[in-house]
């Protein structure tokens, strides 16, 4: 499509170059035959852009097939009016190639902002501000003892992914807050813009982001996989910890160890004594 428009593009822009350049208008053999034809493909167009529109919730890529088609509509029509114009108005021979050269940069916008939305839809763009609003009207009203901290929603593909974080009383057993989220999750899947939803549950708001990538973002940006500072001393701590605690865990087990060998030792004197005392006959035990 964007090689024939520019195709458009260039044999107009050489067409009203030479009308000026030389002062003869171009000859346009506009026919009967060929307004017909013309008519009878936009009409054509205009079933197929209709049966399109359509069916579009039921496939993504009959958006694009829309789209081709709206755009084949607006070229035949224009087509059509500049044409009959410069035929029938001799002064206006330069409609027609203007009225090419405009479509065909109308084409080129159109799917280039098709494009990027698409570009935007795979990268992961948020969505927008009216879904995340709908979001948080489904989750303020999903319990009574919930309450709302975080929402994220991101395009995956041509819907959304959701990751909602709540906040449920410390009291509330896990059974009871999983049961809770289980159905939040559901409602939000349930929703025709949802590919899926995680729900994440916690006892209390959180200011501190929770993902790696996040703090980094605001503490270190040019280093956006390494361990966040603050995990990195706890991990530290942590290790330090599990250090003295296996040293711990040795000397008790060596405590051990000498407290048997002492016992045993004990045992082995008593024996000794015993059997170095005389019995009642006075003879000794050997």
């Amino acid at each position: 499509m964007s090689f024939a428009t520019l195709a458009v593009i260039q044999e107009s822009g050489k067409s009203l170059y030479t009308g000026i350049a030389t002062g003869i208008p171009p000859d346009l053999d506009m026919t009967w035959l060929l307004y017909i034809i013309l008519g009878v493909a936009a009409g054509l167009k205009v079933i197929l852009y209709l049966y399109c529109v359509a069916l579009q919730k039921q496939s993504e890529s009959m958006l694009a097939l829309a789209e081709d088609h709206r755009n084949d509509i607006m070229s035949n029509v224009v087509a059509i009016l500049t044409g009959a114009a410069a035929s029938y108005w001799r002064e206006g021979w330069w409609i027609d190639p203007v009225g090419g050269i405009l479509i065909s940069l109308y084409i080129i916008y159109s799917w280039g902002a098709i494009c990027k939305e698409q570009v935007d839809k795979m990268i992961g763009k948020g969505a927008p501000e009216d879904f995340i609003h709908d979001l948080e009207q489904l989750a303020s009203t999903h319990h009574a003892d919930m309450s709302l901290d975080h929402i994220r929603a991101y395009y995956f593909g041509q819907r959304f992914i959701v990751e909602m974080e709540v906040v449920l009383p410390p009291r509330m057993t896990v059974r009871e807050s999983h049961d809770i989220a289980m159905i939040l999750q559901h409602k939000l899947e349930a929703l025709e813009e949802v590919e899926r939803a995680f729900v994440h549950v916690d006892y209390t708001k959180r200011d501190e982001p929770e993902h790696k990538v996040e703090r980094n973002l605001m503490s270190h940006p040019k280093d956006l996989m390494l361990p966040h500072q603050d995990v990195a001393e706890s991990s530290g701590t942590a290790a330090e910890v599990a250090e003295q605690s296996k040293k711990a865990a040795e000397l008790h087990d060596h405590l051990q160890q000498s407290n048997s060998v002492s016992d045993q030792a004990k045992r082995a004197a008593k024996e000794a004594m015993e059997a170095d005392v005389p019995d009642a006959n006075g003879d000794e035990n050997v």
